[in-house]
């Protein structure tokens, strides 16, 4: 598979991030960026050797993931984790809400990122997008 990096949120998706830099808190965690992408299509990214690990959840919608070379369907309450040093590659073939995180390394593990390539696991926490929702509010409130 001959693929190419693609880093594109496309002109019509809505996004809201929260880094560590503005939220200091993510950091002991292992986190750097946290957010929620309401996606739509032209939101295409592929990353040939990855520099972050990832967690890339599903909360609405539809997305793809590529995962041992093939494009495969991410579904509500699944997850794409994939580790720093890996191809990894997803993209919304329709509108498709997903929250996601930017790991570190040494957090990884932590997180149930695995070494030797990106897979999908079950079982999204439910609350996993109210929590970065309102990491985002009290950042809004912080900044206001």
């Amino acid at each position: 598979m001959d693929l190419r990096d693609i880093n594109s949120i496309g002109d019509q998706t809505v996004e809201r991030l929260v880094s560590h830099r503005v939220c200091p808190e993510l950091r002991p965690l292992g986190l750097g960026t946290v957010g929620t992408s309401f996606a739509q299509p032209g939101f295409e990214f592929v990353r040939r050797r990855s520099n972050i690990g990832h967690i890339l959840a599903c909360v609405d919608g539809e997305g793809e993931v590529l995962l041992a070379g093939q494009w495969c369907r991410l579904a509500p309450g699944e997850a794409y984790l994939s580790p720093t040093g890996c191809l990894h590659a997803y993209a919304a073939r329709g509108t498709w809400q997903v929250v996601w995180a930017h790991v570190e390394v040494d957090a990884q593990a932590n997180y149930g990122i695995e070494a030797g390539g990106p897979r999908v696991v079950v079982g999204l926490p439910t609350e996993l997008p109210e929590v970065v929702r309102a990491l985002d509010r009290e950042v809004l409130g912080r900044n206001e």
